[in-house]
């Protein structure tokens, strides 16, 4: 699995099965982790963790971490291209009901 930042961001991008705006989201997902870790690292210590721990925190990460970080973005954007081809599909639908009137 992924030991660096770089390799995170490869692993979701890599992804075949799932549309860049997705792998996109999953990145999103890690790095938001990875910045809350830090905060939390940071109160803890007084001092920021060295790109060599940070690294640590990544390669000790579980793959079931990047698996349902990659599950979530893929409902996210799920939904969201549900609620837009939904809307993108009834507003012209709705148009063309009012001008019959």
């Amino acid at each position: 699995m992924a030991q660096t930042d770089r390799e995170a961001y490869e692993y979701f991008k890599n992804d075949l099965n799932a549309p860049r705006e997705a792998a996109s989201l999953a990145y999103a997902a890690f790095a938001f982790d990875k910045y809350e870790w830090v905060k939390k690292f940071t109160e803890k210590t007084g001092f920021e963790p060295t790109y060599e721990e940070v690294d640590r925190w990544i390669s000790e990460l579980p793959n079931s971490r990047f698996e349902e970080l990659k599950r979530n973005a893929l409902t996210v954007f799920k939904a969201a291209v549900d609620t837009y081809s939904e809307s993108a599909i009834s507003a012209p639908m709705k148009l063309g009901s009012e001008t019959l009137l």
